[in-house]
């Protein structure tokens, strides 16, 4: 009997040894890889706007004015958008609206407001009164409101 271990025994533990290393190595480099793919991702503004100077803020109102957005499926939502289906009943929130609003005034870079009423449904008079008194708000900007509708 021999005391030492067999020579096939210690090639097989050496050739184990190196594939797991270099499995785990290759996974590794497989995960920093993407890991750092995800990251630029996020870190990119490609999609940053711009506002050029001097230029009219267009505000297409398409939708019913909704103080509190219905409740849908977010599947359903999803496949909608992946799909780029139009809503059937799309709805626009007033905070929305308002705000939007309210920066254009500030914004020093924005000269005029446009509304693009030709796809605006149905809206309550509390809604449209917030509406109208957040455009006589703008209109203290002394920058002009143009409205285009049918």
């Amino acid at each position: 009997m021999s005391s030492g271990t067999s020579w096939t025994k210690s090639l097989f533990v050496g050739l184990w040894t190196a594939l797991n290393f270099s499995r785990k190595l290759i996974l590794n480099i497989i995960f920093i890889v993407l890991f750092l793919a995800f990251i630029s991702v996020f870190l990119n503004n490609d999609n940053q706007v711009t506002v050029p100077e001097n230029s009219a803020l267009v505000l297409k109102l398409s939708g019913n004015v909704v103080i509190e957005k219905e409740s849908v499926d977010p599947f359903t939502e999803f496949m909608e958008e992946a799909f780029e289906q139009e809503d059937d009943n799309p709805e626009i929130l007033l905070q929305d609206i308002l705000l939007t609003i309210e920066n254009a005034k500030q914004d020093r870079r924005i000269k005029a407001l446009v509304l693009d009423l030709h796809g605006l449904g149905s809206a309550g008079l509390d809604k449209l009164e917030q509406i109208a008194v957040a455009l006589e708000a703008f209109k203290e900007s002394e920058k002009p409101i143009f409205a285009i509708g049918d």
